[in-house]
């Protein structure tokens, strides 16, 4: 079945603003052309377009003052990869400088969510350059990888090539927050071509999770991604409904303990580690479940 409706043709430039020329660096590594997101498209137009109180539902100033502090951290105290003038990259952590891109698109979501809680366009701006690094990042066959490594990086290039369930799940869901804002046709392609390879390389046809490169192991943090990933995306996505089922239904059978309804941790081709891991199982398990009734109204 078509997953995804008719195919939409034509140019998938972001048309561009005559007050908002497109620059562009050259790069030392042959690259595919990618389509651009111009860093004030949709800056100040999002933020007009959009009530204060919608994002975040920040009625209430305590969350309201929480939220933009945190965004104020980010801004502050994480480093910034700078390797164009339209691009940026949120490192990991402010003592872990890998690029990851799940990481970088969690900052620029959350920073959206603020910019238009604020009416701060500058913030949007920087937003929407961290989102472009993570697009220029995108195969052609849609995948996302887990990050990039600049020369002379001293992390494992391996890691960073890495294409697994839960990684790209997290990219498309912030993916799919940021263009509830941006309303930009670019994110709106990479999010279909991104699920396209998601629901092809990292699903298999039982619901069951895996990775670009085999089955096994499969995490259980994983299996809460196929439930939590295609549910989120089921306003982007026709036919995302059914794979969050999918999901569920395999993690149910093959995932938890019969009598107690645990989560088992990882289960590999001929035996299954049954320890419970509160946060990275239990925890995730219970928002990916929630998040399944809540979107998908099943009770």
């Amino acid at each position: 079945d078509e997953v995804f409706g008719a195919t939409e043709g034509g140019d998938t430039e972001v048309p561009t603003p005559p007050s908002f020329p497109r620059t562009r660096e050259s790069r030392t590594r042959q690259e595919p052309p990618k389509a651009m997101l111009d860093p004030r498209v949709r800056g100040n137009d999002v933020l007009l377009s959009h009530p204060r109180d919608e994002p975040l539902g920040m009625g209430n100033s305590r969350y309201r003052d929480a939220a933009v502090s945190i965004a104020t951290h980010f801004l502050n105290d994480i480093p910034v990869f700078t390797p164009t003038e339209t691009t940026c990259c949120f490192a990991y952590g402010p003592d872990d400088l890998r690029h990851v891109h799940n990481a970088n698109l969690l900052v620029a979501q959350h920073l959206l969510d603020v910019a238009v809680l604020t009416n701060d366009e500058t913030m949007a701006r920087t937003a929407i350059r961290s989102v472009q690094f993570t697009l220029d990042a995108q195969r052609p066959d849609g995948a996302f990888p887990y990050g990039h490594g600049a020369p002379g990086d001293p992390y494992e290039t391996g890691l960073l090539q890495m294409v697994d369930h839960h990684h790209t799940g997290f990219v498309l869901r912030s993916l799919s927050a940021i263009n509830r804002h941006a309303e930009n046709p670019v994110i709106e392609k990479a999010i279909r071509q991104g699920y396209r390879y998601y629901k092809t390389a990292l699903c298999e046809n039982n619901g069951m999770p895996r990775t670009e490169h085999g089955r096994y192991p499969v995490n259980i943090h994983a299996c809460a991604e196929s439930i939590l990933c295609p549910a989120t995306l089921t306003h982007d996505i026709l036919g995302a409904k059914k794979q969050a089922v999918l999901g569920l239904r395999w993690s149910w059978s093959h995932m938890r303990d019969p009598k107690t309804g645990a989560p088992y941790f990882r289960k590999y081709k001929g035996l299954t580690s049954t320890i419970t891991h509160p946060r990275w199982g239990v925890a995730w398990m219970y928002r990916a479940l929630a998040e399944y009734l809540w979107r998908l109204g099943e009770h």
